[in-house]
């Protein structure tokens, strides 16, 4: 993926010490590991869609555990946190970086999967996504006003891959069912009529529309007011139904949950940071980014 869009870094320590950096845009651009692997006590395996919200849960985290060192995590999709952990490393690139996760985070399925390979032995429900929003570019220049729109003519719709991010694809198809009818909307999203990113929907989706090859995305809401926040020169978006007095859109049918398990060698910080993601002061930063607690 090119790169286009500078996006904000996402430390769980403060970058105080200028280490030597190499990042082109082009070429050399890793967002979705984040901290020293070899210094971090603890190490975070999660799906990618509440990178935000986690990325201020490790921070906030690592000033009450400092003797923790770091946070090093990862924000992927959840075929990859399975085939990392498997492996023992990631790659990119040319350089494989060795993760042996602590605590595993994302949705139900895939850390029944861990249970299923013997990685995890429990997991439970600590957050839940509030529905879907759609992502247009600034001043919604197409008009979209509703999921019916994205099938107008003149509209581009992209999506995550129905193969390399079923999870998410399956939770937008069903969006789109909902609003439009079941009867051919599966093979249209899956023609070459709706763009589809490779495989990080989360940073790709946002790349799109910025480079102008589509209008629209249907997204998890909590992305779209992601978007909408760092980069508001460039993107807005439009609710998919209507909105609760907090400003975020009212209880959906078409939710994820986001469980969280302690591995087998979770080390000294995997109980506590588990704990933590049950604490006031996630549910305030979960909240904050359009996310809540199961109900």
């Amino acid at each position: 993926m090119m790169s286009r869009l500078n996006w904000p870094r996402e430390l769980a320590r403060p970058d105080g010490r200028a280490p030597a950096e190499l990042m082109l845009p082009e070429s050399n651009i890793v967002l979705d590991l984040h901290g020293n692997p070899a210094e971090a006590k603890l190490h975070v395996a999660s799906d990618g869609n509440h990178h935000m919200a986690l990325a201020e849960t490790v921070a906030a985290f690592l000033e009450e555990a400092p003797e923790a060192k770091d946070v090093f995590y990862m924000t992927v999709p959840p075929r990859i946190v399975l085939a990392a952990a498997e492996a023992g490393a990631v790659r990119i690139g040319n350089l494989d970086v060795p993760i042996t996760p602590h605590v595993v985070i994302g949705p139900e399925g895939l850390l029944n999967q861990f249970v299923e390979r013997g990685l995890l032995y429990y997991h439970a429900p600590f957050m839940q996504s509030r529905g879907n929003a759609v992502l247009v570019r600034s001043g919604n220049p197409k008009g979209i006003r509703s999921v019916a729109d994205l099938f107008r003519p003149d509209v581009i719709l992209a999506l995550s891959n129905p193969v390399t991010e079923t999870a998410s694809f399956s939770v937008y198809e069903k969006e789109i069912g909902r609003h439009l009818g079941y009867g051919g909307v599966a093979a249209v999203l899956r023609s070459g009529r709706v763009p589809k990113t490779s495989q990080i929907h989360h940073r790709e989706i946002p790349e799109i529309l910025a480079r102008g090859e589509a209008d629209a995305s249907l997204v998890y809401y909590h992305l779209a007011l992601r978007y909408r926040r760092i980069f508001p020169d460039l993107f807005d978006l439009v609710p998919t139904g209507p909105m609760a007095a907090d400003g975020h859109p009212e209880a959906s049918n078409n939710t994820t949950a986001y469980h969280v398990g302690v591995s087998d060698n979770g080390g000294q910080f995997g109980a506590p940071f588990r704990a933590f993601l049950f604490s006031d002061a996630v549910t305030a930063i979960y909240g904050k980014h359009g996310l809540v607690r199961p109900v």
